[in-house]
């Protein structure tokens, strides 16, 4: 929320909004007053001792020790002990919500007759919460976050502060059960509750054997650090070894002894090299001594399970994929045991290189992948990793030992991804109990989301089939109630209703399935997501496969009986309009994207790479005057994707017309000349709109271009004159630019050009 947001609500009947605040905070050009307004800023020292606030004055106040020594709650407290009844304030805090220290005024607030009216979050960097009150008679009920009046009764004085601290704390309770949320699938299963149930019955007793027991557990862990250090030394020594007798660097002496006498080396050259290629291969033995106590070394003791040889350059040629990241890393590189289909999925946002049990430590040791994902759905039979966690095939299991103890080596987090039921690899439950120092670093339940560059509603056929289909093979542990209905509509009473069953192998014929599809039966999230991103009316099995937010885009039945009447009444209906896919995609977008899995995961692992970064969009405008530049402002900030930068020509005068921006995250560069192309080279994003100052955007705008660019993948998403919907054109008004692409073309080439140049443009409305 902006603090516009907060405060016009309460300008009724006010003629004079007060800013009391130091020289640092100048908060006129957030408010945007509206005529017969007037604003005046005040220091919070220089107030009269018998100046009051009465009816027709906001005061607006700051309150965050953090934001400078004058910013305290002291003269939060004079402005409210001056309130009079009409007057009106706010008091901004530098807190987060959930750390909203209320507590400081919340005294002075009830000593003064004032109730507050509302509280909310904002979305700047050094002010993040605010409050407005009013000095009031007579109570008036407050309003909960769904703006419900809430009930007032009698005792004004009690009921004033419960009301107050009604609004504060539910404010508070909001944003810590938003965090909760947003911990619990990383939360290892039953955290918490058995150890506080063990305390509890156990007593002092338990305690100190807890107590004990970490003791005995930092010194295996210290021991097994130690020995993996020594491993560690050892396989360095080994590797210097190799190096020292290879052929290469032999190669390399030669030639720089060669360099250092020209006259003589141009005898010696041939010689010496003719020399090394008669003794190829001789030493590589010699180059790899054998480790005393190697062979016998304890399984547990250093890194891997089993003792290791380096590796030599002919076992090295056994790789299956190697995916290198040359340069600074600006996208995620992820390693690990994972499907094929998921290594598709995630290649379009992150460098992604599959694991198989005889390459894994090669493939960790080469690529040094920001994060090693097991995924649990890996373990299931028809794979090189098929059985893992199983009795059937415990060297599956040793390899997985190696694997994550060789990247918590080498510093590098490992998580398991748990998309599959955990009976189909029990055995993986077993690294869920041991220590981050040797298990998982963290355990993610759902899916992987949905990837929209390849699922996406890309040249639909808006004639395409309204047979309802069912995608996919059954999965045999479903929920009782899911398979009963899949049973009598697939193969029972109701099998005439004409669902069909395609099963796609491939993942090209899956992405053909929902796209040459209309109207969709499914039992599983992954479904959901897939078919609404391909634009298909979605029936779900389960109410339990749609949140609140895909609820407006599919339908879940409860029977076989209602499935049938929903898929009757979607064949009628046909395709998906535009608007209505357009609506349901910029939802997956926003929460059900691989990438966005991927950021959260990202975030909590603490990583410098973030998988949105290919999202960020650098807003390209030429501002002439204030007007202009409020306008574009209140433009960018009221924008659902919000800019990550802006690059503005302008004049050197309209400075501080962009501090509301910086002050909510979107950095502002000013240049006083150039071209449009000159904005986009000084612009650090990956994508750049040219933006103008004079045109009305939709909030949703900026929103609909970057979606189109996931899923299309295309370097630029425009308007076509004929009026083509989420389709490559050869020609269109270019909207949203690759930024490099931009900032390289010829200045004079004009944008029809661009497709003969090898680019590719793709168009929506």
């Amino acid at each position: 929320m902006r603090l516009l947001d907060l405060l016009h609500p309460y300008l009724d009947g006010v003629h004079t909004v007060i800013e009391v605040s130091t020289d640092e905070f100048d908060l006129a050009g957030y408010l945007h007053l509206p005529e017969g307004v007037s604003h005046r800023r005040r220091h919070p020292a220089e107030a009269a001792a018998d100046e009051v606030f009465g009816a027709g004055v906001l005061v607006l106040a700051v309150l965050g020790p953090a934001l400078g020594p004058d910013q305290g709650a002291e003269p939060c407290r004079r402005v409210i002990e001056r309130m009079r009844p009409g007057g009106r304030g706010l008091i901004l805090f530098g807190d987060q919500a959930a750390e909203m220290p209320y507590h400081l005024v919340l005294d002075d607030l009830v000593a003064a007759g004032c109730q507050v009216l509302q509280a909310a979050t904002l979305d700047y960097v050094h002010l993040r919460s605010g409050i407005a009150f009013a000095a009031v008679e007579e109570v008036v009920p407050p309003r909960d976050h769904f703006g419900r009046p809430t009930v007032a009764g009698e005792e004004p004085w009690t009921l004033l502060r419960m009301a107050n601290e009604y609004v504060l704390a539910d404010l508070v309770a909001r944003g810590m059960r938003a965090r909760l949320a947003d911990l619990e699938p990383f939360a290892p299963r039953g955290a918490g509750t058995a150890e506080a149930r063990e305390e509890d019955e156990e007593g002092r007793a338990a305690s100190e054997a807890a107590t004990v027991a970490a003791a005995r557990q930092e010194r295996q862990r210290l021991k097994a650090a130690l020995a993996e250090r020594e491993a560690q030394l050892r396989r360095a020594e080994s590797r210097l070894a190799a190096i020292e007798g290879s052929t290469k660097l032999r190669i390399g002496q030669v030639f720089v002894n060669a360099g250092r006498r020209p006259v003589r080396g141009a005898v010696t050259l041939p010689r010496e090299l003719y020399r090394l290629w008669r003794r190829r291969g001789a030493g590589s033995a010699a180059r790899r001594p054998a480790e005393p106590g190697t062979a016998g070394r304890a399984a547990g003791h250093g890194p891997f399970l089993g003792a290791e040889p380096v590796v030599g350059a002919e076992e090295r040629l056994l790789l299956r994929h190697t995916a290198a990241s040359l340069g600074p890393r600006d996208r995620l590189v992820v390693a690990g045991v994972l499907r094929e289909e998921t290594c598709a999925a995630l290649a379009p946002d992150a460098v992604v290189d599959p694991m198989l049990p005889h390459d894994a430590l090669l493939v960790l040791e080469r690529t040094e992948p920001d994060v090693v994902l097991i995924e649990a759905a890996a373990a299931q039979a028809c794979g090189p990793w098929a059985y893992l966690g199983n009795l059937v095939a415990v060297d599956r299991d040793r390899r997985l030992a190696e694997l994550i103890s060789a990247a918590h080596v080498l510093g590098c987090p490992v998580v398991l991804w748990r998309n599959a039921p955990a009976s189909g690899a029990p055995g993986l439950s077993r690294f869920e109990e041991l220590p981050p120092s040797r298990g998982f670093d963290a355990v993610v339940d759902g899916d992987l989301g949905v990837q929209l560059a390849q699922m996406g509603p890309v040249a639909l056929d808006p004639g395409r089939s309204r047979e309802p289909v069912y995608v996919g093979p059954r999965d045999p542990r479903e929920p009782p109630a899911v398979r009963r209905l899949l049973d009598e509509v697939l193969a029972g009473r109701y099998s005439d209703a004409g669902v069909r069953v395609l099963e796609p192998v491939t993942l090209r014929q899956r992405v053909e399935a929902h796209r040459g599809r209309a109207v969709f039966l499914a039992s599983r999230r992954p479904q959901v997501l897939e078919q609404l991103a391909a634009g298909g009316r979605v029936v779900a099995a389960s109410d339990r496969l749609l949140g609140d937010d895909l609820l407006p885009h599919a339908t879940a039945v409860a029977d076989a009986e209602h499935a049938v009447k929903e898929l009757h009444a979607a064949a009628e209906a046909g395709p998906r309009d535009p608007t209505e896919v357009r609506a349901a995609l910029r939802q997956l977008f926003r929460a059900h994207a691989t990438p966005v899995r991927l950021g959260e995961m990202a975030r909590r692992l603490g990583l410098a790479v973030d998988p949105l970064a290919g999202r960020r969009v650098a807003v390209l405008a030429e501002i002439t005057d204030a007007g202009r530049a409020d306008r574009f402002v209140d433009a960018v900030l009221g924008q659902a994707h919000r800019p990550a930068e802006a690059v503005v020509r302008a004049p050197a005068d309209l400075g501080r017309a962009w501090d509301e921006l910086t002050a909510t995250g979107v950095p502002v560069r000013v240049a006083d000349r150039g071209s449009l192309r000159d904005l986009a080279a000084a612009a650090r994003s990956r994508w750049a709109m040219p933006w103008s100052a004079d045109r009305d955007y939709p909030e949703t705008y900026l929103l609909d271009l970057v979606c189109a660019g996931e899923c299309s993948r295309a370097d630029v998403v425009g308007h076509a004159d004929d009026g083509g919907d989420y389709v490559f054109a050869p020609s269109l008004r270019p909207a949203l630019i690759r930024r490099d692409l931009l900032a390289d073309l010829p200045a004079d080439e004009p944008a029809e050009a661009w497709a003969r140049r090898g680019s590719q443009l793709f168009a929506i409305r």
